[in-house]
């Protein structure tokens, strides 16, 4: 059993067909909600939940920040405003702080009259975007979604270790690719980016171990029940959301004895790392 659970690197998104200011009021509700949908509600950066209490609190960012260099403005450059590929959600703290210290790229070359109404962008985005997001993205070491790394030789995942409580980068390639530091640094500086291990950690894997151990010190006695209780939940952190997959595909045709004795594995270990 792969004590690791794999957080999402890329999303599906299935998004509108045509082109519209989409950063406008009247539109981003067609982008929203795509995007919100594949995520499961939540932050595509660091996995926290968009969701609180009564509603969403989502912030609709720019994967490829819409402004270049100081002297290049927004104004200027309205298809990366509007671009319904340069769009993500992510909660504020990602947006507002964790996205912020990059370095912005040059879009000295790019011509300032490309009329994005016009381009016929449903299947992919143009060429133009395709190489400002991929230059932006080498520049700063950061995993923009929600289409991820476009690299059809290496896959690069963020792994979350059960057993030591911490995220950890992963490649899945090649011997060669699966050794090269340059994809295993990118990685890890995007963890570290978003603080994953840091003030941003999240403890919602032990505190699900917590609640299954209850559940089954107190009477629920199989598996099956004691999943039933977390049926329609929405977790503080997709890892939740992750672990109890984890935990259905190698814990169905077992006890809810073994499922509660590897709960108290995890809860242990963590009091001890």
């Amino acid at each position: 059993m792969e004590n690791r659970l794999f957080i999402p690197t890329n999303y599906a998104v299935e998004l509108p067909q045509g082109n519209k200011p989409y950063y406008n009021s009247a539109n981003k509700k067609e982008i929203i909600a795509p995007l919100l949908n594949a995520s499961r509600g939540y932050c595509m950066y660091c996995g926290k939940s968009l969701y609180n209490e009564t509603d969403f609190i989502i912030n609709m960012e720019h994967s490829v920040d819409k402004e270049g260099y100081e002297d290049q403005k927004e104004g200027d450059y309205k298809y990366l405003k509007h671009c319904k590929y340069n769009f993500s959600i992510s909660c504020p703290i990602c947006n507002m702080v964790c996205k912020k210290s990059i370095e912005k790229v040059s879009m000295q070359n790019v011509p300032k009259t490309i009329e994005c109404s016009k381009q016929k962008c449903d299947e992919k985005s143009c060429e133009t975007y395709s190489n400002i997001r991929e230059n932006y993205m080498k520049r700063n070491a950061i995993i923009l979604q929600p289409e991820g790394v476009r690299n059809s030789d290496v896959y690069y995942r963020i792994g979350y270790d059960l057993l030591k409580n911490i995220y950890i980068p992963e490649i899945q390639g090649t011997d060669e690719e699966i050794n090269n530091q340059y994809h295993l640094f990118f990685i890890q500086n995007h963890i570290n980016r978003f603080q994953l291990n840091g003030s941003r950690f999240s403890d919602c894997v032990i505190e699900l171990c917590a609640d299954i151990v209850f559940l089954y010190e107190n009477g629920v006695e199989t598996v099956d029940d004691i999943f039933s209780f977390f049926i329609g939940r929405h977790f503080s952190n997709i890892l939740g959301e992750l672990f109890i997959e984890y935990l259905k595909m190698n814990f169905a045709e077992k006890s809810a004895k073994q499922m509660c004795e590897y709960c108290r594995l995890l809860v242990l270990l963590d009091s001890v790392n």
